[in-house]
């Protein structure tokens, strides 16, 4: 049986992917600035070309490996989510989750380190709001209508923990003992937490 030739849109996907994936390995060995675009494309076995008709330079495939990353740990939290008997039990376990997340060098590297710094915090600001944020607060939301929590809106709430969220995340990735500050974190976030409760 002749196998079957692979579409324009078919190669374009799984070039797009070859290239985020050696640009995330280079972004969380060495960093963006320490990150040449001549690695990515070896790395990812593509012509330098290729790279540019995809992205418009090192800056917006960063943003791809970013928003990338931002998925990953949002499927993460919603598989954590969904457990608990109450919603405040769910609340928690996200919140958990997005700081396990933490501990993985290429999240520190680069969705807390790098990109802040690379995206600007407005961008990254936009890029969570898709993802983490998102979740976040639909939990609350959650944990509002069902009177878990005290009765505010739940946007402030949302913005006001997730800046608590991500201090606590950044803290985690410039600690020397990663292991001693994930339980401290731990213990922080649901003292927050517990000091929302209706």
């Amino acid at each position: 049986m002749a196998r079957r030739r692979k579409t324009n849109a078919e190669y374009s996907a799984e070039t797009q992917g070859h290239l985020v994936a050696a640009a995330r390995m280079e972004f969380a060995r060495v960093g963006y600035a320490g990150t040449a675009t001549e690695r990515i494309v070896d790395l990812a076995g593509v012509t330098r070309g290729a790279l540019y008709h995809h992205y418009r330079g090192k800056r917006e495939l960063f943003e791809a490996v970013f928003a990338e990353l931002q998925r990953e740990i949002a499927t993460r939290i919603e598989e954590r989510s969904t457990q608990g008997k109450d919603g405040f039990e769910n609340l928690v376990a996200g919140c958990e989750a997005w700081l396990d997340a933490c501990l993985d060098a290429d999240v520190q590297q680069i969705v807390l380190l790098d990109g802040p710094a690379v995206l600007g915090w407005r961008r990254w600001i936009e890029i969570d709001a898709r993802y983490s944020a998102r979740l976040l607060r639909e939990g609350i939301d959650v944990c509002i209508e069902a009177g878990l929590l005290v009765d505010v809106d739940g946007a402030t709430l949302t913005r006001a923990l997730s800046g608590a969220m991500n201090e606590l995340a950044l803290h985690l990735a410039q600690s020397p003992n990663t292991t001693k500050n994930r339980r401290t974190a731990g213990r922080t976030m649901h003292a927050l937490l517990k000091g929302l409760l209706a």
